[in-house]
């Protein structure tokens, strides 16, 4: 179900109402170090914050082209226990959303 909203956070309201178990977040929605990801987690039993797909540009950065990954800061994401077993937060890359999709939400492997 895609449904719009007008402000970065507007859907953090929308899925208050709504209580979905499973939630897609695209990174550059989830708000500064993550913080509408952590009031969404009080209402949704999983949240997927989608990766390397913003503005539709796809995939991860190349891991050889250093001059790419140079100078950037640690995500919100990667620090340590925030990710994991139990703690309700995954990271997936924006190109594989689609298999992800089949295996939660399908129940397909």
């Amino acid at each position: 179900m895609i449904m719009p909203f007008s402000t970065p956070n507007g859907y953090v309201h929308i899925l208050r109402h709504l209580s979905p178990d499973i939630v897609y977040v695209q990174e550059s929605l989830t708000g500064q170090e993550g913080e509408n990801v952590q009031q969404v987690l009080n209402w949704v039993r999983q949240v997927v914050v989608v990766i390397g797909d913003e503005g539709g540009r796809g995939g991860l950065v190349d891991s050889d082209d250093e001059s790419a990954v140079g100078g950037k800061a640690e995500r919100w994401w990667q620090k340590e226990g925030v990710t994991g077993i139990g703690k309700g937060i995954d990271v997936i890359d924006g190109l594989r959303i689609g298999e992800d999709w089949r295996r939660r939400v399908s129940g397909l492997d």
